[in-house]
């Protein structure tokens, strides 16, 4: 949830799985993150790791890192500074606890071409999100939405290019399915997911996986320095 740029969050507890569980901003984001540059577009991504699969922000991070994306060190402030490379602006795990990335003042590296107006939401899993991910997806996007009025809400795939010159993005057109929902049709029910979007029974956070079975958000990215 987004509130009013004079309140400053609780410190993240410290250790990442407490602050993953925990580290849901309540009372408002820290200062460093209110709006400091245009935004027209906000963008919902998926991780497009396993459905339930506990993943953290360092793991993306890392995974961004391969792929030579960088912070601008003159704007990370205290917006996680440990993160170096991450080019999401807010995750929301499993759990619906919601991690900031980059500061809403940084351009991220998130969707190719429209990075620099944009803001990136990223959303844990691959098709199937639980319902504090739902809940907390839908305080994010309505917490912006006040600070960004014009703003336009769509998911990755809905920016891929309209080859037919209809006005609409369709299936065929698709680059790819990230966040494999439609975020127009979830918009129109009142920010409501449809019921076979939605993780059952989570498990709890786990240990991580191997690096060779994480896969995920790199397979999502467009072979660039700035993220398709």
């Amino acid at each position: 949830m987004v509130s009013s740029p004079q309140k400053t969050a609780a410190p993240a507890p410290a250790g990442a799985s407490a602050r993953a569980m925990n580290f849901k901003p309540v009372g408002g984001w820290p200062v460093a993150a209110t709006p400091m540059r245009s935004v027209n577009l906000i963008v919902i991504h998926c991780s497009a790791t396993p459905n339930g699969r506990w993943v953290t922000s360092e793991d993306i991070d890392s995974w961004h890192q391969q792929r030579g994306f960088a912070r601008n060190p003159a704007l990370i402030g205290f917006n996680e500074p440990a993160l170096k490379h991450i080019g999401y602006h807010f995750v929301i795990y499993t759990t619906g606890a919601v991690r900031i990335g980059r500061g809403r003042a940084e351009v991220g590296m998130h969707a190719y071409g429209y990075n620099l107006l944009s803001l990136g939401v990223c959303m844990i899993g691959m098709d199937r999100f639980s319902l504090a991910q739902w809940d907390s997806l839908r305080e994010n996007i309505t917490g912006l939405l006040k600070s960004y009025p014009n703003a336009r809400v769509c998911g990755h795939r809905d920016l891929s290019p309209d080859v037919d010159g209809d006005g609409v993005i369709e299936r065929w057109e698709w680059l790819k399915e990230c966040p494999c929902f439609s975020v127009e049709d979830w918009l129109a029910r009142g920010m409501q997911p449809l019921p076979e979007n939605i993780l059952a029974d989570p498990p709890a956070p786990s240990p991580h996986p191997s690096p060779g079975e994480r896969g995920g958000v790199g397979s999502l990215m467009r072979p660039s320095r700035e993220a398709a």
